[in-house]
């Protein structure tokens, strides 16, 4: 005989802003638009001063779910995330930026999949990369996207796990420290692998997620934080767990690493940072050939002649 299904777990919604007024309230609204209904709201405001709380405030008249924290001064995303982390009563925590927009069924596919896989600490989804309503891309684009406990091979690769994406047990990212607010970007992929080493991933390939970009944004403008902050801690952990990488995956997993971090600094015009990474990349096994093919096609006149043809194709 088997017994009946326990309640569905609570989910806390943390959503870390900084004035964003221009987005947040479509942003609850995608979160109220869920077909899964068992969750909280958690806003944690990092010392707006726009019309964010007002409109959060208004929000809330309407929505008891919603609960508003205020941090007195500005702590950046990290610490943020942290806060309402610390308040979150829920066994799941899933996280969205104050710009980006779930699609309904979004919550109800992650906690089944979580429900489903005991140990699993991480759930994540695919998303859409949105400018000015136009769609560019997805978040898995380029990347090898695995499930179950060797998820972390391929997440140290790249890191396929967006912010607006990821689900995780509450009690296993608190017990991992959460978001480390020394890193000015990755502190999220920073969580997201942790819980991937201590644990089991579910990638869903569904894309549930509209991730908002726009000119100007914090990482638009400082990508460069990637090679600065970032890597040295990415290297880390690929040191770390070098025992457990065959010589061929341990070679790829930097091989990947450097190109990618290389190609971004070469088509952000930092050629000398692009240079090295590109030569470390070649060190681990990228070919000097397609090296310098993208070197050819990223340069300026390239991308200037293919500007032009692109017009003319369209005339």
């Amino acid at each position: 005989m088997t017994g009946q299904p326990g309640p569905p777990p609570l989910i806390s919604v943390i959503i870390p802003c900084f004035n964003a007024a221009a987005t947040i309230s479509s942003t609850l609204a995608s979160v109220r638009a869920q077909t899964y209904r068992t969750f909280e709201i958690l806003v944690v405001d990092d010392r707006s001063s726009d019309a964010t709380l007002d409109l959060v405030s208004q929000f809330a008249q309407d929505e008891p779910r919603l609960r508003l924290i205020r941090h007195e001064r500005n702590q950046g995303p990290a610490a943020a995330r942290n806060t309402g982390l610390a308040a979150a009563a829920g066994r799941y925590c899933a996280f969205l930026d104050a710009d980006d927009e779930w699609l309904p069924d979004k919550l109800d596919r992650q906690v089944a999949a979580l429900v489903a896989s005991p140990q699993a600490l991480l759930c994540c989804c695919n998303a859409v990369w949105m400018r000015d309503g136009v769609a560019e891309g997805t978040v898995y684009d380029g990347c090898t996207v695995t499930s179950g406990p060797d998820a972390w091979k391929s997440m140290l690769e790249d890191v396929y796990v967006g912010t607006p994406c990821a689900v995780v047990d509450t009690a296993a990212a608190r017990r991992l420290g959460g978001f480390d607010p020394a890193l000015r970007v990755g502190e999220d992929q920073d969580l997201w692998l942790k819980l991937a080493f201590a644990g089991e991933v579910v990638a869903l390939p569904q894309t549930l997620v509209k991730y908002r970009r726009s000119v100007g944004s914090y990482m638009d403008r400082h990508r460069d934080l990637s090679i600065t902050d970032w890597l040295p801690r990415l290297e880390a952990h690929v040191a770390a767990r070098r025992a457990a990488l065959t010589p061929a995956q341990y070679h790829r997993t930097l091989r990947r690493i450097y190109e990618r971090l290389g190609r971004n600094a070469y088509r952000d015009r930092h050629r000398r940072r692009a240079a090295r990474l590109l030569l470390r990349a070649i060190r681990h096994g990228a070919g000097p050939f397609a090296t310098m093919v993208f070197l050819i096609r990223a340069s300026a006149p390239a991308r200037v002649l293919a500007a032009i043809a692109k017009r003319v194709l369209r005339h």
